[in-house]
């Protein structure tokens, strides 16, 4: 059994295999659904070569499962989060609706990073040159 698990630098398979994984971890693993949170306990090892995807690039490698806790289990997601090189985006008003799902693709979270290191740059660079040295009128109650 094979879990794609997700975070904000990427993908790497978890593989559930009898001879590794204890059978508590394996029904578990069985009841994932899609978007479920995770965490996973295991040895990172080298695929067989036959099982190699370089289409990814941590597809050398895979997460040999020995523990499985669910953080969050998940309903299935109104769009799918997780999109196929060929498949085409679902229609935007609806990614609009569910943009909290929307955000979690990769091309969205690349957005608001460099977004992030622009307003890092901008803050530093206004910062370096005095703009933080604004009083700031203290607020008080007026007297009777």
């Amino acid at each position: 059994m094979f879990v794609d698990l997700r975070d904000r630098e990427g993908i790497v398979q978890v593989s559930f295999d009898p001879r590794y994984t204890p059978a508590d971890v394996m029904e578990r693993a069985a009841s994932l659904g899609n978007e479920a949170v995770i965490l996973v306990d295991g040895e990172v090892v080298a695929r067989p070569p036959e099982m190699r995807n370089a289409d990814v690039p941590t597809g050398d490698v895979e997460v040999r499962a020995r523990a499985l806790q669910v953080v969050g289990p998940a309903a299935t997601p109104a769009i799918p989060v997780a999109r196929g090189r060929n498949e085409n985006l679902t229609a935007e008003e609806l990614r609009l609706r569910h943009r909290y799902l929307d955000l979690r693709r990769p091309e969205l979270q690349k957005n608001i990073m460099l977004r992030h290191r622009l307003m890092q740059c901008a803050r530093q660079y206004l910062s370096e040159r005095g703009f933080l040295e604004v009083e700031t009128p203290i607020l008080t109650k007026p007297t009777p």
